[in-house]
């Protein structure tokens, strides 16, 4: 009888370890996630492009006035951007009530109508200096990116230590 006890315990015991790490790593796991969870949530990292287009600037001081460039040599224009729920909320409430109507009418609405064909609005713009202007919780992070006219390239732009290329189909030279 012991010795059945002694290898039912060592059976046991081998679960209970095998039980053990598991519960480690799904705790590992979840403090990660956590943090993950906590970073998302109280700070924003925003990648700046170098864009300037007179255009976005008249549309958002239309769309809300006040809003204005927040860092002068800082373009919101880089294909990379965090959207906060709570920060869309809170932009979609002011203009809302600001022009007393749903956010997406208001945002047509002030697309000059020389600018409706090509480039009268950019909402990464928009959010990129409201997020600015309204909390202390986001910060700039330079990625190293570049806007191309192909992509067969890819391999040499990851070697030469791109973090991501854009390629805007108006830039392509073919369809890749």
């Amino acid at each position: 009888m012991s010795i059945l006890l002694l290898f039912y315990l060592k059976k046991t015991w081998k679960y209970l370890k095998i039980i053990q790490n598991l519960m480690r790593y799904i705790c590992m796991i979840w403090r990660l996630m956590v943090v993950m969870v906590c970073l998302w949530r109280l700070e924003g990292l925003y990648n700046p492009g170098a864009e300037y287009h007179l255009p976005y600037f008249e549309h958002a001081s239309c769309l809300l006035p006040g809003l204005r460039r927040m860092y002068p040599q800082c373009s919101g224009i880089s294909h990379h951007m965090l959207f906060q729920y709570s920060v869309m909320q809170d932009l979609f409430s002011l203009v809302e009530n600001l022009h007393q109507k749903p956010f997406w009418q208001a945002f047509c609405s002030c697309v000059h109508p020389e600018h409706l064909e090509y480039s009268g609005a950019s909402e990464y713009e928009i959010y990129f200096n409201f997020v600015f202007s309204r909390t202390k919780q986001v910060h700039i992070r330079h990625l190293k990116w570049l806007n191309v006219n192909s992509l067969k390239d890819l391999a040499r732009y990851q070697t030469q230590g791109y973090h991501y290329v854009s390629c805007h189909s108006f830039l392509r030279e073919n369809n890749d």
